[in-house]
């Protein structure tokens, strides 16, 4: 029992790290212009309640890590697969309902659905790699 409880609160602190390190890597390639190379009419600035909002949500689909699917892969390569998830939400839920850009962002760009992935999948593997410094090996795992 011990162990489910620290594996959940080990995914849901590897989630939130990783969304504040891929908020920061975002940042980072606004400022640098590689959305600007790509076409695509996106600009980030630093703003506290976006980082926090992205940690939220990167705490809640860090319980995805829980999910028993895929074992004895390392969470990094779990993250790859977890990460395609956020992604989809992007797509198909947040871009087109909540921001009005259309089905995959589409009336962002056409590269918009390249980067929400590219960037889902760079959370999920930060948050997997995290999970593989701090998390209990698969083993040690009472069922």
């Amino acid at each position: 029992m011990q162990n489910r409880i620290s594996s959940f609160y080990h995914a849901i602190a590897a989630g939130a790290l990783g969304g504040l390190l891929q908020t920061t890597i975002i940042l980072i390639a606004s400022l640098l212009g590689f959305f600007k190379l790509l076409q695509l009419p996106l600009a980030f600035e630093f703003n506290l309640v976006w980082y926090y909002q992205r940690f939220v949500w990167g705490a809640i689909w860090g319980l995805l890590f829980l999910i028993p699917v895929l074992r004895g892969l390392p969470h990094w390569k779990r993250g790859l697969i977890v990460g395609v998830f956020p992604a989809l939400a992007s797509l198909l839920i947040f871009l087109p309902f909540k921001d009005g850009h259309g089905y995959f962002g589409w009336k962002l760009g056409t590269m918009m659905p390249v980067v929400v992935i590219l960037f889902a999948l760079i959370w999920g593997v930060i948050a997997g790699s995290l999970l593989d410094r701090v998390a209990p090996q698969e083993e040690e795992v009472e069922e």
